[in-house]
């Protein structure tokens, strides 16, 4: 019955998807290669929205909407869009969410395409750790592993950040640092953080030490990106300095109120 209504599901989406990318996003494809590779992008879409139907972002909404997003910048706000780049901004978090395996990924789609999903997925902590430190964790408990991380939570971020990173951008894979940049991009836009202006200071300044300065590394081809992230950076600090000065106010609103009603004062 689930095989039967996905291929219904493929079929309606296939055709709508057609429909729509002849006349706008993907008009420079021919008929042909709509037909032949479209049905990948089309795979995609679906498999993410339906291994992401449990995820909730951290505002409350669904997680499908930041991954349909980052589809629609890869197609229509950075340069040089392709079948691949959508099809990757489709999957790019299902692996690192542990919502598929890359061996699924390969028997659906290619080998090519399940490494470069793992190269914008960030693995478990401890592919990032060395041997010696991976010993003394295997004999903790649950609770001491928890702990211990908590208490090195900062230097094993940034191993794994450092890590992470210089894989990705040495790869001067096309595709990939694309979806990347477009993912980093909605999630500046979106601010999924709510009102949690120490996680958004925390992304920012991972941005800027990390995407950023690996780009201008490759500036001739990347200043475009540069140039959108940058401005969405300032678009999230203005938006941090106006909160910050908001609190101000209240605080002061508040502790003048107190005051006011204190018959001590």
């Amino acid at each position: 019955m689930e095989n039967l209504q996905l291929k219904r599901w493929s079929e309606v989406f296939y055709l709508s998807l057609q429909r729509i990318l002849l006349n706008t996003e993907f008009a420079w494809l021919t008929t042909e290669q709509i037909t032949d590779e479209m049905r990948y992008v089309e795979i995609a879409y679906l498999l993410a929205k339906i291994k992401h139907k449990p995820d909730i972002r951290k505002d409350g909404r669904r997680y499908f909407e930041h991954i349909k997003s980052v589809i629609e910048i890869v197609i229509k706000e950075l340069p040089n869009p392709t079948v691949r780049k959508a099809i990757l901004a489709a999957l790019h978090d299902l692996y690192e969410d542990w919502r598929i395996t890359l061996a699924t990924i390969r028997d659906i789609f290619s080998d090519e395409i399940a490494e470069q999903v793992q190269l914008l997925s960030k693995r478990h902590f401890t592919y990032y750790l060395d041997e010696q430190e991976n010993d003394i964790l295997t004999w903790k408990s649950e609770k001491q592993i928890h702990d211990y991380l908590k208490q090195h939570k900062s230097r094993i971020k940034k191993l794994i950040n450092d890590s992470y990173y210089e894989d990705l951008f040495r790869s001067k894979d096309d595709d990939v640092i694309s979806v990347k940049i477009a993912d980093r991009i909605h999630n500046l836009r979106d601010k999924p953080w709510a009102g949690d202006l120490q996680s958004i200071s925390n992304y920012i300044q991972e941005t800027e030490n990390y995407i950023i300065t690996w780009l201008k590394k490759f500036w001739d081809t990347y200043n475009i990106w540069v140039t959108k992230l940058e401005a969405q950076i300032a678009n999230l600090k203005l938006y941090v300095h106006t909160a910050v000065q908001k609190s101000k106010v209240i605080f002061v609103i508040n502790n003048t109120d107190i005051k006011k009603d204190d018959p001590l004062t």
